[in-house]
């Protein structure tokens, strides 16, 4: 349901095939995982070979075929320090909804400093959420996505929230809201019928910054 590990640790052939329903902080295989550290030394978190097969209901937020919600970040000194995940060969097929914070993976991700990367992802659930949906994370923060892919499968997200004056949504085939992509494919088809911005085939908003390079990104829904 929570875990909380620090320093450096290595989580491995995890697999989940029941169905769970719950509120806030749902996930396949962790409902909620933090790891923050005050002091030098960083973090690092490496996950290999996670799978979920279950349906994952939430009638709330942060809902995930694998992590409802993850984070890493050292607070003590951000500029020097590194806190990050590694993460390959995660994938989901179980059906997932939830409000806010929805995806076929993680419903909520984040790492530090750009270190943090997801590589090999496979999702092919069908997602229902209002805002924050997306194939694979509804909301990746700091963390690099490559190579991951959905099919066969569809995204219906309804919702908006008001923030300055405006609405928004933020509904993507790999990542409502993302940081930074390379050699992913979506061809899941995106449904959304709310009133909110922000809504793509990769991804309905990008945050990034500094230098990067993205590439090979194909959307076919």
């Amino acid at each position: 349901g929570y875990v909380s590990n620090g320093r450096t640790y290595t989580m491995s052939n995890l697999t989940n095939n029941a169905s769970i329903s719950g509120k806030d902080y749902v996930g396949g295989i962790f409902g909620k995982i933090i790891d923050e550290v005050y002091d030098r030394g960083g973090i690092t978190a490496t996950f290999t070979s996670l799978t979920n097969t279950g349906a994952i209901t939430a009638s709330g937020n942060y809902v995930g075929g694998i992590f409802g919600y993850g984070k890493w970040i050292d607070t003590y000194n951000y500029s020097t320090d590194v806190a990050y995940v590694k993460m390959e060969t995660i994938k989901n097929t179980g059906d997932i909804s939830g409000k806010q914070y929805v995806g076929g993976l993680f419903g909520y991700i984040t790492g530090e400093n750009g270190e943090s990367v997801l590589s090999n992802a496979i999702s092919n659930a069908h997602i229902k959420g209002e805002t924050y949906v997306g194939g694979i994370a509804g909301k990746a923060e700091v963390l690099v996505i490559t190579n991951a892919t959905n099919e066969n499968s569809t995204i219906t997200a309804n919702g908006s929230f008001i923030e300055n004056a405006e609405k928004f949504a933020y509904i993507g085939g790999i990542a409502g809201y993302g940081y930074q992509f390379s050699d992913c494919t979506n061809s899941i088809a995106i449904n959304y019928t709310g009133d909110g911005m922000y809504v793509g085939g990769i991804a309905g908003y990008v945050s990034n910054g500094r230098t990067y390079t993205m590439s090979n990104l194909t959307n076919n829904a």
